[in-house]
């Protein structure tokens, strides 16, 4: 990696939570069937994308999820 490389996680629906010890846990999402996000991005991006599929994981309430993705390129 060069000194211009950025790598950077964004959760965009996990739901987590910081006790007053410092303890963090992660809980079921918030997020409904219907609830999405929009991004824009003003340069070249590569990116993963993961619906927390961690049986073990409060995340999804211990199952996996669907993902759908929508790519649109402006000109």
């Amino acid at each position: 990696m060069s000194g211009d490389d950025v790598i950077d996680i964004f959760n965009v629906f996990m739901s987590a939570r910081l006790d007053a010890e410092g303890n963090f846990a992660i809980e079921p999402s918030r997020a409904t069937i219907n609830d999405y996000i929009d991004l824009r991005a003003e340069m070249d991006v590569l990116a993963a994308i993961s619906a927390c599929p961690a049986e073990d994981s409060p995340t999804n309430n211990h199952r996996s999820a669907p993902l759908g993705i929508k790519i649109f390129e402006v000109h």
